[in-house]
């Protein structure tokens, strides 16, 4: 449901109801009845409302609703309308019982938000997104432009502003709104009043349009004019709302950045605060997407100065929707891209902003330890970053060099081994902003790994996966051969095993059938020689996004009883979508790196357990399956990686499970570089005296 925090406030949301109550009557040209519950109680209303505004967009409608049940298919139309022709998404709308129960909130938000897409002149404007800054929010901005003039010690009951428009920014305009529609003594001379239209006692339900704006002054046109002063009334109350939208300029910041700023009513709003996973749907104040660092220290001055918080988007694959937060300047650092690669000492250094693929071409033929999905963004490295060369070089942040930083007092660092190592340890796993706005990467480059790659495909029916699984428990104790990697798959209905093997096709067919039981019925076998760099193409996830929860699990041991939940959870789960489950085994590389040299704690993990729910529709019985499962791995495992943030964790079990013992020197490192916890996100690390 859309929520408007500033609404929780019983006299605004008085206020706001009847500003809306109004604003309904006006388009349809009668008098409001009674409060805006009852006005809207048979659903009758908001039905006409809707063919107002879309002639023939609700068929059929209960015109005198006696019954609930006629109620409520009238307020179910009425919301099947926003779906369908306003670009609503079905989690903003409130529940057709909401009016009849008085839960007035919602609808009233809905509503706003309804306003703003069809009043205002231009509808390129999410309208949520901008009419949640109503009232309590973002806070006023200082303009040195010139404000328009309110006459002094108005009475509370009028709307006195002139609003004067600027062609280049719109003007902080102060508005007192109230309900009432009777004006009061003013010294200053008041506008021409504007006079309701005749009530029509059955409003055209399909095909006619009124004039919603007609004066009784006789102007011809009565449209909203920018260059002309506007003083808001009752009578055209969506003006009210309007000069509330436009009240922040952004003009200093944006002749400060070399990048883009990006306002709410911006064609570029919506895909810049996109998030991978579409169960989350944050609406940032501001997006700033900065080109240079320069540009990052401007946009956290900018925020500072007006006590707004930053988020952070790389590549938006937050499994929690952490990178893009609620009511915060946004960065999106996709300008911020370059790739620069230094053969003489083996390293590249990439920005924040760049795709692993794109790392990959550059360095070619030489290779970058990365993710196995290689269109993910540079924030995975500082979670960790488990790749297919995971048990030959290590995770991604086993190969960094040195990371350049942005801190909350605007001073650039760059930390390494030598310099600010303390910083460089956090910034290793420590997760994504805690500890500052990291810039750019230098990764350290792999020679030794073969211009050729083998690789293998089999897949068995979902009877076998139990065999496969019991024996690969088996053959793990005793393998040593670091070139091997290994994905395993429970997925629609199979068990999928993946190999890459960095040698030649005899040696990696003998490797892989040493993980095959000799007594397994025959399989489609797919195997070829590619690149590494060819491999990664073809696991670059294209823009599938959806909604799903992910986990990943990092356990000592995969017995039977894991083994038995695992199938169970490939057998059971929900309708509407489908349960990816896959099991790498950890060893080699991975388990060389002590535990205290990065941020990533659990190095005596022997496999890793991730799963993936994707689903399109029965959100709620997938939340509730998935818990179901929660609680028993989480009893089982050693921890949770840190890239798979799990918002249902509480706030006294994540630090234990993504950093284990470390966590009380993340918390230290973060009193040093940044005590204000200025930069913070629901499960980042807190400063140790907090």
């Amino acid at each position: 449901m859309s929520n408007l925090p500033f609404l929780d406030n019983q006299e605004e949301l008085d206020r706001y109801s009847n500003i809306v109550q109004q604003w309904i009557a006006d388009v349809l040209e009668e008098e409001p009845q009674g409060t805006l519950q009852s006005y809207l109680a048979d659903g009758a209303v908001l039905c006409r409302l809707a063919i107002k505004k879309k002639p023939g967009c609700i068929p059929k409608f209960h015109n005198r609703a006696v019954v609930t049940a006629m109620k409520y298919e009238n307020i179910g139309k009425f919301l099947g309308a926003m779906l369908r022709w306003h670009g609503f998404q079905r989690v903003q709308l409130f529940q057709p019982e909401d009016i009849d129960r008085g839960n007035m909130k919602g609808v009233v938000a809905v509503l706003l938000e309804y306003i703003q897409k069809t009043e205002t002149n231009n509808n390129m404007v999410t309208g949520l997104s901008r009419s949640r800054r109503l009232s309590t929010g973002p806070p006023p901005l200082e303009s040195t432009q010139e404000t328009a003039r309110v006459e002094p010690t108005p009475p509370p009951s009028v709307v006195t502003p002139t609003l004067k428009s600027s062609p280049v920014e719109p003007i902080p305009v102060p508005l007192v709104v109230t309900p009432s529609p009777s004006p009061s003594p003013t010294p200053a001379p008041a506008p021409a009043p504007v006079s309701a239209p005749k009530s029509r006692s059955e409003p055209p339900l399909a095909t006619e349009i009124t004039n919603d704006g007609e004066n009784e002054g006789g102007d011809e046109d009565d449209e909203d004019d920018e260059d002309e002063d506007v003083a808001p009334s009752f009578k055209n109350s969506y003006h009210v709302l309007k000069a509330i939208f436009s009240s922040v300029s952004y003009k200093e910041l944006k002749e400060n950045i070399t990048g883009a700023v990006i306002t709410p009513n911006d064609d570029r709003y919506e895909t810049s605060r996109r998030v991978h996973n579409r169960l989350y749907n944050a609406l940032p104040y501001l997006i700033v997407q900065p080109s240079c660092t320069q540009d990052v220290v401007t946009a956290i001055e900018f925020a500072k100065s007006h006590d707004w918080k930053i988020s952070v988007k790389s590549g938006g694959y937050s499994t929690s929707g952490f990178c893009v937060a609620e009511d915060t300047l946004l960065l999106d650092m996709c300008l911020m891209n370059h790739i620069h690669v230094n053969n003489d000492v083996k390293t590249v250094t990439v920005q924040s902003g760049a795709r692993w693929i794109d790392v990959l071409q550059a360095t070619f033929p030489s290779i970058v330890v990365g993710p196995y999905d290689s269109s993910l963004g540079m924030g995975v490295i500082l979670g960790g970053g488990f790749g297919p060369l995971v048990n030959s070089h290590g995770l991604v942040v086993d190969r960094v060099v040195s990371i350049e930083v942005v801190r909350e007092t605007g001073e650039i660092v760059r930390c390494d081994d030598f310099d600010e190592k303390d910083l460089f340890f956090a910034l290793r796993g420590g997760g994504g902003l805690s500890f500052g706005i990291v810039t750019s990467i230098t990764l350290e480059m792999v020679y030794d790994v073969p211009y050729y790659i083998s690789t293998t495909k089999q897949s068995w029916p979902l009877d076998e996966a139990k065999r496969i699984l019991s024996h690969h428990v088996k053959v793990i104790a005793d393998f040593t051969d670091r070139n091997l990697a290994l994905i395993t798959k429970l997925v629609r209905g199979k068990i999928k095993i993946e190999t890459l093997y960095y040698g030649d096709q005899a040696r990696s067919t003998k490797v892989r059938d040493a993980f095959i039981p000799s007594d397994l019925p025959p399989a489609k076998y797919k195997g070829k020689s590619t690149t590494y760099l060819q491999w990664c193409r073809e696991h670059c996830s294209k823009d599938q996004s959806n909604k799903y929860f992910a986990r990943s699990y990092l356990l000592e041991e995969l017995d039977e009883d894991l083994i038995n939940t695992l199938l169970k959870m490939s057998t059971t789960y929900p309708d509407g979508g489908e349960c990816e489950i896959t099991v790498e085994w950890l060893y080699g590389a991975f388990t060389d790196v002590s535990e205290m040299v990065t941020a990533f704690f659990h190095r005596g993990a022997k496999l890793r357990l991730a799963f993936t729910c994707y689903f399109i529709t029965n959100d709620q019985e997938w939340a509730r399956w998935t818990a179901s499962f929660d609680a028993y791995f989480l009893k089982r495992c050693l921890g949770v990686c840190p890239n798979y943030t799990d918002s249902s964790l509480s706030k006294k079990d994540f630090p234990r499970l993504y950093w284990g013992d470390n966590y009380a020197d993340l918390q230290a490192h973060k009193a040093i570089y940044d005590p204000n916890n200025f930069f913070s996100y629901p499960q980042s690390v807190e400063p140790y005296f907090q």
